[in-house]
């Protein structure tokens, strides 16, 4: 029975220590500080009424397609392009907002894409 109890002791003696390495990540792993942050595309995830500001200079196409979806109903699809054009990096994610608003991310539908974003010259 004392060995038995022993044993016991060894072993949560050694779980209680780790067995070493504990916390220390693998030599291939990518250093969290070196993991570049996702591109700023606004608060595409909610609704924002098509109220969203640029906080950047918008080329004439972007300009003449932010007077357009505000001057026609806003829709969420809209929404989500007017958002996007007025983010920081929306139009550098690859596929620029089409891809961020009908793309895999949000469910936007393609057939509710503005017809806005074909009519401005320039594109």
């Amino acid at each position: 029975m004392l060995r038995f109890a022993r044993i016991a002791l060894a072993l949560m003696l050694a779980t209680l220590a780790g067995c070493g390495g504990q916390g220390t990540p693998p030599s291939d792993a990518p250093d969290a500080a070196h993991v570049p942050p996702p591109p700023d595309v606004g608060d595409i995830a909610h609704y924002n009424g098509c109220k969203s500001l640029p906080t950047r200079a918008l080329s004439p196409y972007e300009t003449c397609l932010v007077d357009r979806l505000k001057a026609a109903a806003c829709t969420p699809a809209a929404d989500c392009v007017l958002t996007c054009l007025a983010s920081p990096d929306g139009t550098e994610v690859g596929g620029g907002c089409d891809h961020v608003c009908f793309g895999y991310n949000v469910r936007h539908q393609w057939k509710d894409r503005p017809n806005a974003m074909d009519e401005c010259p320039g594109r």
